[in-house]
C-alpha cells in the first residue's frame, strides 16, 4: 500500500512512501528524518504521556483512507527514569525508508486478506483489503468520539474504492477467518 502522507494535530508532515503490513511487530516504522518530523510536532518535542496528539495516515493505492492514531496507540511505553514521558509507537527504521504498519495502526483498522490459489504472479494474485474503523468504534480512551468524518472508507486489492458499512467488513473478515480454519 502507499502512504500518501501523515499529519499531527491537522499539520501535514512529509511520509509518501511504500508501506507494508507487519503484524510481527507493534510499531510503525519509517526513515529516521520523516520519524523526527512527526514528533516535532508534537509540542515539547518529547512525548508527554498525557499527549492528546492524533497521528492520521492517509493511505492510498490508489484509493484514498485516512485512518487516525488516537493518542492511546501513539504511546508505546513509559520511560521508567522520565516520570511523565514516554516512547513513541512510530519509530526510526535505519534500513529502510519503507512504512512497516505493526500493531498499533493495524488496531485502528480492518483488514481482510484473500489467499490466491495461483500464487503471487498466477493469473488471480494474492489480495488485502483495508478499511477504517467507524467513529462509533474508534474511541478515545477518554471515550471521546474520533471525528465522525471519519467514514468506514475502504480499499480492495488497490484497485477500487468502496463505501462499506463496518458490519459488512466484520462479516467479510469472520468469513475470511472461518474459511481458513476449516
Amino acid at each position: 500500500m502507499t502512504a500518501r502522507n501523515v499529519s499531527v494535530d491537522g499539520s501535514e508532515v512529509t511520509g509518501r512512501g511504500w508501506g507494508q503490513v507487519n503484524y510481527a511487530q507493534e510499531w510503525i516504522t519509517y526513515s529516521p528524518a520523516d520519524v523526527a518530523s512527526i514528533y516535532n510536532r508534537i509540542p515539547g518535542a518529547q512525548l508527554p504521556c498525557n499527549t492528546t496528539s492524533v497521528v492520521r495516515f492517509k493511505i492510498s493505492s490508489p484509493a484514498r483512507l485516512e485512518v487516525p492514531l488516537p493518542p492511546a496507540d501513539l504511546i508505546s511505553s513509559t520511560i521508567p527514569d522520565q516520570p511523565g514521558m514516554c516512547v513513541g509507537s512510530i519509530v526510526a527504521n535505519t534500513h529502510s525508508d519503507e512504512w512497516a504498519f505493526g500493531s498499533a495502526f493495524l488496531k485502528n483498522v480492518y483488514v481482510v486478506y484473500q489467499r490466491s490459489k495461483d500464487g503471487i504472479y498466477g493469473d488471480n494474485p494474492s489480495k488485502f483489503g483495508i478499511a477504517a474503523l467507524s467513529a462509533e468504534e474508534n474511541l478515545y480512551t477518554d471515550g471521546s468520539p474520533v471525528p465522525s468524518d471519519l467514514s468506514a472508507k475502504a480499499w480492495s486489492g488497490g484497485m477500487r474504492q468502496n463505501r462499506l458499512s463496518t458490519g459488512t467488513i466484520a462479516i467479510v473478515a469472520v468469513t475470511v477467518a472461518a474459511a481458513v480454519l476449516m
